[in-house]
């Protein structure tokens, strides 16, 4: 799983646990429902621009609980489906929207779908304002910001590991090495003191072959 494949289940984690106050029961917990939109692909097994997961049985396929459910939705994956099409659903003309399309078949769209029309007199209204304009572009900031350091620190995390494993992986060959240089120094003293061979075996742990050819 990637870091951006994390995030999904991470905020929905984070939104569900707020939900339970000091002193209430689960059972009053209603479901969360996160819903990713994504102007990038993300998952890539899948070629569905809409893709739903919930918490479920590994073998069987049954769901433990209605409690989790994360929807995502692949702004790009999207557009390759649609093609050069009009959107049919109410789905998909919200889609065609988010992604910033331009031109007659936006406006078809809009023209279909009030709700459409007032988010882009909305959208409108808001572009020009400068102080929401600008609060929008230092939250996006803020966002790029965190995004990088979490990226940094696993950059980070994963160097000291490799850094570890090959030190841990240094020590044990320095450590064998020493190990077998001990036994071919017992193994020509004794053979030095003249001990007959079976006692050389039995006390270096060499074998006869290895044992002639320190002779």
């Amino acid at each position: 799983m990637t870091t951006k494949q994390r995030c999904g289940p991470f905020y929905w984690a984070m939104r569900h646990v707020k939900k339970l106050e000091a002193g209430m029961p689960y059972t009053q917990i209603k479901p969360t429902i996160t819903i990713c939109l994504l102007a990038f692909d993300l998952i890539e097994e899948e070629e569905a621009y809409r893709n739903s997961y919930s918490i479920r049985n590994d073998k069987s396929g049954n769901r433990l609980c209605e409690d989790l459910g994360i929807i995502y939705l692949e702004l790009p994956k999207f557009l390759r489906y649609l093609g050069e099409e009009h959107p049919r659903t109410g789905l998909e003309r919200w889609l065609l929207y988010f992604s910033n399309e331009e031109g007659e078949r936006m406006n078809k769209a809009v023209a279909e779908n009030p709700a459409l029309e007032m988010a882009k007199e909305i959208e409108s209204i808001f572009w020009a304002d400068a102080e929401e304009k600008e609060a929008y572009f230092q939250h996006q900031r803020l966002l790029m910001d965190e995004y990088s350091a979490a990226h940094t620190y696993e950059y980070l995390l994963a160097q000291a590991k490799e850094e570890t494993a090959q030190a841990e992986e240094k020590a044990a060959q320095a450590e064998e090495k020493g190990r077998e240089e001990g036994v071919t120094k017992v193994a020509r003293n004794l053979l030095e003191k003249g001990f007959d061979m079976e006692t050389i075996v039995q006390a270096s742990g060499l074998s006869r072959e290895d044992i002639e050819k320190l002779r």
